[in-house]
C-alpha cells in the first residue's frame, strides 16, 4: 500500500512539475490557400492577419504606444516591435521594451523584428568575414556566408528569446521576423555594386560548387576550362559578370561562372533565412511563427543597374521549400503608390499560398500625419504622401484591399515613429477589413482569370546590368496590368503546374528558359482553351546558349531578327492606342514575319513591322509579343476575347475578395496641370461596374463610400456609381431582398 502511495505521489509531483514547466507561449500556425485562410491560428483560434508594427529605433516610443493603444481600442489583436541582439542592446533594455509594449496591449499577441547584424567591434575583429566589394572595400557587415557570424548571432538570438519565453509576457509571444542586410530586407547594401568578394564568401562558394558539380572534372566541363579546380575557384571579375554573348543573353560556355555566382548568392540568402527560421522553431519548440522579407523579383529592377541580379532575391522558389518559414513579407511597390495610382506588388505573391506560406504586405505609406525623413535615412515614399485624412483613408483601404484580394495579411507600419497612424478615425475605419478577412475564411483561395508569371532562373541568363527588356517585363508592365479591370495573379514560373483552373490568360513575363515540366503545364493550359502571351524571347535558351529558332518552335510564329536603331514603340492593331516603351532600340529586336493564319495584334510604330500577333495553338491561342507592356486597352481586348470577366469599364485598380469588389479610381495623367488635377479630384466621374454572369438574384451595396443602397443589378449584372479620382470604393454583392 505504501509503495502505491509513494508511486501515486511521485506521479502527482511529476505531473505538477510538467505543468509548471509546460510551454507558456501560444502554439501558432498560418492558414494560407486552404479552408479558413487567410489567418494566423493562435492556440486553435483564427485571427485576421492584420497587425500594427512600430519601428522603435528613434527614441519616440511614446508615439508608438499611443498608436498601439488606438489599435487595441479598435479591436486589433496583433502588434510588433523591434529588439536587437546583445551586440546592440542589453538584456535589461530588451526586457523593458517588451514590457512597455505588452503592458499597453495585455490582451494582444506580439511579433518581434530582430536585427541580426554584428557591431563594429566584431567586424574589426573578423574582417575576413565581412562583406567585401570587388575593389577590396569592406563593409561593416558580416557576410551572410560567415559561419562565425551565424554561430554568434544564433547564440545571441537564443539569449534574446529565452527570457521572453520564460517571462511574464510569454503567453503573448507569437513569432520572430529575422532581419538583415539593407533595411532588414535581406538584399545586399547597394546591390548595383559588385560584391561579396570576402574570404568567407569564397569559401562558401567553393562548398556550393562542390555540392553542385561534385568533382573538378564536373566544374571544368561546366566552366569550359580544364584548368579550374573547385578548391581554388575564384569569383568572376566585374567585367565577366557584365558580359553577354548576343544582345543581353549569356551562354554557358562563356558565362557559367558569372551565372553560378548569381545563383550561389541568391541561394545563400535563402539558406541563411532558412537557418535562422529553423533556429527560432528549435528555440520555441516549433510553436512560434517565423517570417522574412524576400522575393522582390518584380521590384528591384527599378533600383538601378544590376540591382535585381545582384540582390540575392532570386531564390524564392528555393526558400519556399523551407518548412520552418511561415510568412513572407514585403512592402508594396514604390512605383505608382501615390493616391490615384493602382499600387503594385514586389513579389510573385500568389505562389506563396501554393506552398502553404502566408504573404504579408507592409503598409508603410507617408500619411498626412507623417514627418519628412532625414536625408541619411533610407525611407522612400515621401513624395507620394497623402495630404488629408480622406486621402489617407483611400490609400490604406486600397492597400488592405489588395492584400485581401490576394488572400494576404497586412501590417500597418510606422516606419519613422512619427505618428503617421496616430488618429482614432483611421483605426476605427479598419473594422470593415477585419470583417472581410473573417468572411474570406469560407472562401480562402484566390481564383484569378489572368496569371502573370515570372522566372527567377531566366534572369541568370541575362547580363547583370538589368537590360531594358527585363526592367519593362518585370517592373514597368505592372502599370498596365494592374489597370485592366480584373485582378491579376502573380506567380513563379516553376509553379505553372499548380496554377488554378480559373486561369484563362497566361502571361509569361520573362520565359527565356522553359523547363520540361513548365512546357507540359503550358500545353495543358492551352488544352483548356486559354490564351498564352509569350514575351520577347520565349525558350530562347538552349543547351549551347541563345538560339532564336527556339522562339518560333515554342510559339508557332516565324521570328525575324533585326539590329537597327528603331525605337521600341508600338501601335495597337485592335484598339486606338500607342505606347513608347523605350526611346532607344534593343539589340536584338524581334519581328513577327507575315504569314497566313496569324492575326496582327500590334506593329512597331516607326516601321509598321509586326511586333505582336496571335494564332491558334492546340485548343487555345498563342499570342507572341516582341515587346512587353502591351497597352491597357489592348490587354483588355485580349482578355475579353479570352472570356476574362472585366469588373469595370475604366482603367483602375481592381480587387475582389469574396463578395466584395474593391476599386481605386485613377488620378489625372502626368501631363496635366496642377489646376486640372485638382479639378479632376473634385469632379465625380460616372463608372460602370459589372459582377460576373448569373447575378440576376443579386443586389449591390456600397460599403465605402456609403450611399442610398442597396440597388439591384441590371440584367447584365452591372451598376453605376459617380466617383471622384483618388477614391477607394468597396461594394458588396449579395442576395437581393424579395421586396426589391
Amino acid at each position: 500500500m505504501k509503495k502505491r502511495l509513494h508511486a501515486l505521489l511521485a506521479l502527482l509531483l511529476a505531473a505538477s512539475w510538467a505543468c509548471a514547466h509546460a510551454d507558456a507561449w501560444p502554439r501558432c500556425r498560418v492558414l494560407s490557400g486552404v479552408a479558413g485562410a487567410p489567418a494566423l491560428v493562435i492556440d486553435g483560434q483564427p485571427h485576421a492577419p492584420l497587425a500594427f508594427i512600430g519601428n522603435n529605433q528613434f527614441g519616440r516610443d511614446h508615439v508608438l504606444i499611443e498608436q498601439l493603444r488606438l489599435a487595441r481600442e479598435a479591436g486589433w489583436r496583433l502588434f510588433g516591435f523591434e529588439l536587437k541582439l546583445g551586440w546592440h542592446q542589453s538584456a535589461n533594455d530588451a526586457a523593458e521594451t517588451v514590457a512597455k509594449f505588452c503592458d499597453t496591449h495585455p490582451d494582444g499577441y506580439f511579433f518581434i523584428r530582430v536585427w541580426l547584424g554584428p557591431n563594429r567591434k566584431w567586424c574589426e575583429l573578423y574582417p575576413e568575414d565581412c562583406i567585401t566589394k570587388a575593389d577590396g572595400t569592406r563593409l561593416n557587415m558580416a557576410s551572410p556566408s560567415s559561419e562565425r557570424w551565424r554561430a554568434a548571432a544564433a547564440e545571441r538570438l537564443r539569449l534574446l528569446l529565452t527570457p521572453i519565453l520564460e517571462g511574464p509576457y510569454a503567453r503573448q509571444f507569437i513569432g520572430v521576423v529575422p532581419q538583415y542586410l539593407q533595411t532588414g530586407e535581406w538584399f545586399y547594401m547597394d546591390p548595383g555594386d559588385f560584391m561579396d568578394y570576402s574570404t568567407a564568401n569564397i569559401h562558401a562558394f567553393r562548398a556550393w560548387l562542390k555540392r553542385t558539380y561534385r568533382t573538378d572534372k564536373g566544374l571544368q566541363r561546366a566552366w569550359a576550362n580544364p584548368t579550374f579546380r573547385i578548391g581554388t575557384a575564384e569569383f568572376p571579375a566585374p567585367v565577366e559578370r557584365q558580359a553577354a554573348r548576343w544582345g543581353p543573353f549569356r551562354a554557358p560556355k562563356d558565362h557559367q561562372r558569372a551565372m553560378d555566382m548569381q545563383r550561389f548568392q541568391a541561394e545563400l540568402i535563402a539558406d541563411t533565412i532558412a537557418f535562422f527560421a529553423r533556429l527560432v522553431k528549435d528555440i520555441t519548440h516549433d510553436r512560434s511563427l517565423v517570417g522574412a522579407f524576400y522575393g522582390y523579383t518584380m521590384e528591384l529592377n527599378g533600383n538601378g543597374p544590376r540591382a535585381l541580379a545582384h540582390s540575392g532575391h532570386l531564390a524564392l522558389e528555393h526558400l519556399l521549400e523551407c518548412d520552418a518559414l511561415d510568412l513572407v513579407l514585403s512592402p508594396y511597390s514604390y512605383f505608382e503608390r501615390r493616391l490615384g495610382q493602382p499600387a503594385h506588388l514586389h513579389l510573385p505573391i500568389d505562389s506563396l499560398a501554393l506552398h502553404g506560406k502566408l504573404a504579408i504586405i507592409e503598409e508603410d505609406a507617408f500619411t498626412h500625419l507623417a514627418e519628412k525623413p532625414a536625408e541619411h535615412l533610407i525611407a522612400p515614399g515621401w513624395r507620394e504622401r497623402t495630404y488629408s485624412m480622406a486621402e489617407t483613408f483611400a490609400v490604406a483601404r486600397r492597400t488592405i484591399g489588395i492584400a485581401l484580394t490576394h488572400r494576404a495579411g497586412c501590417w500597418v507600419f510606422d516606419l519613422l515613429s512619427d505618428g503617421r497612424w496616430n488618429t482614432p478615425d483611421f483605426w476605427h475605419s479598419t473594422a470593415l477589413f477585419r470583417r472581410i478577412a473573417a468572411e474570406l475564411r469560407s472562401d480562402p483561395s484566390f481564383q484569378p482569370e489572368v496569371a502573370f508569371v515570372v522566372d527567377e532562373d531566366s534572369i541568370h541568363w541575362l547580363r547583370a546590368d538589368a537590360p531594358p527588356v527585363l526592367r519593362h517585363s518585370l517592373y514597368s508592365w505592372r502599370a498596365e496590368l494592374d489597370r485592366t479591370g480584373t485582378p491579376v495573379g502573380y506567380y513563379l514560373q516553376n509553379d505553372l503546374p499548380r496554377l488554378p483552373q480559373s486561369v484563362k490568360v497566361l502571361i509569361l513575363a520573362n520565359p527565356y528558359l522553359i523547363e520540361s515540366h513548365e512546357r507540359n503545364a503550358i500545353r495543358d493550359i492551352l488544352g483548356r482553351g486559354a490564351t498564352v502571351i509569350w514575351t520577347y524571347a520565349p525558350d530562347i535558351i538552349g543547351p549551347n546558349g541563345p538560339d532564336v529558332r527556339r522562339i518560333g518552335a515554342m510559339t508557332g510564329f516565324r521570328i525575324d531578327v533585326t539590329a537597327d536603331k528603331t525605337p521600341i514603340a508600338i501601335t495597337s492593331a485592335l484598339t486606338d492606342e500607342a505606347i513608347t516603351i523605350d526611346g532607344s532600340s534593343w539589340r536584338p529586336r524581334f519581328v513577327v514575319a507575315p504569314d497566313e493564319g496569324i492575326d496582327v495584334v500590334a506593329r512597331y510604330t516607326a516601321t509598321g513591322e509586326i511586333s505582336a500577333a496571335a494564332c491558334p495553338l492546340g485548343r487555345g491561342v498563342s499570342l507572341y509579343t516582341a515587346t512587353p507592356r502591351l497597352t491597357i486597352g489592348l490587354l483588355r481586348e485580349v482578355f475579353r476575347r479570352a472570356g476574362v470577366h472585366l469588373y469595370q469599364d475604366q482603367p483602375h485598380m481592381t480587387g475582389v475578395a469574396g463578395p466584395y469588389l474593391i476599386v481605386h479610381t485613377s488620378q489625372s495623367l502626368h501631363d496635366e496641370t496642377i489646376d486640372e488635377i485638382v479639378a479632376d479630384l473634385a469632379r465625380p466621374t460616372k463608372h460602370l461596374f459589372a459582377w460576373p454572369p448569373d447575378t440576376a438574384s443579386l443586389s449591390v451595396r456600397s460599403i465605402v463610400p456609403p450611399g442610398i443602397w442597396p440597388q439591384p443589378l441590371s440584367e447584365e449584372g452591372t451598376w453605376t456609381d459617380a466617383l471622384p479620382a483618388g477614391t477607394t470604393a468597396i461594394y458588396r454583392c449579395e442576395q437581393a431582398d424579395a421586396d426589391q
